[in-house]
């Protein structure tokens, strides 16, 4: 029986948890300066921060684990330029969440110098978790076609699959 646990596998096992963590987190806190104060829920905003924080983490370890699976993927599949891309998409949103959750600590400080700065960095967490679910779409778009045009990373058995006997 061929060996599950290798280095390729790590990268598609991560990727997930962050995925919809941001998914979740970005569309709350793109929708939070939105919402009439009257039917904002307390909780929403310390739960859109804390699933932006946790998501974030969680792409720093799904772009680990992507680095691991490079060197295996780029010698299986055809067009190696579109691993390319999906690599600098990783990066560029993973970037882009740090900027999101370094702007959300920066707002948690109630600081009288960072006051005046208040509305901008409300405009621009808004402006960069849309950013970033952009690259988070365009990334997975671009793993997709990895996995299932050019089988990046997939096992392919023998004609008998005699390896499961």
């Amino acid at each position: 029986m061929p060996d599950f646990w290798r280095p390729e596998i790590y990268h598609p096992l991560t990727v997930h948890f962050p995925v919809g963590l941001l998914t979740l987190g970005a569309l709350i806190r793109i929708a939070w300066p939105l919402l009439p104060d009257r039917i904002r829920p307390r909780f929403l905003l310390p739960m859109a921060r804390t699933l932006l924080g946790l998501g974030t983490a969680g792409v720093w370890v799904t772009i680990l684990t992507g680095e691991w699976a490079y060197n295996v993927v780029v010698r299986q599949i055809c067009d190696p330029t579109v691993l390319g891309d999906h690599y600098d998409a990783g990066y560029w949103t993973g970037w882009t969440f740090s900027s999101v959750v370094v702007l959300e600590i920066l707002q948690l400080l109630k600081t009288e110098a960072l006051e005046k700065w208040r509305t901008w960095m409300e405009a621009a967490v808004a402006i960069l978790c849309a950013a970033g679910l952009g690259l988070l779409i365009y990334a997975g778009d671009l793993g997709a076609k990895l996995v299932y045009q050019q089988g990046a990373g997939v096992y392919h058995p023998s004609e008998a699959c005699t390896e499961w006997e």
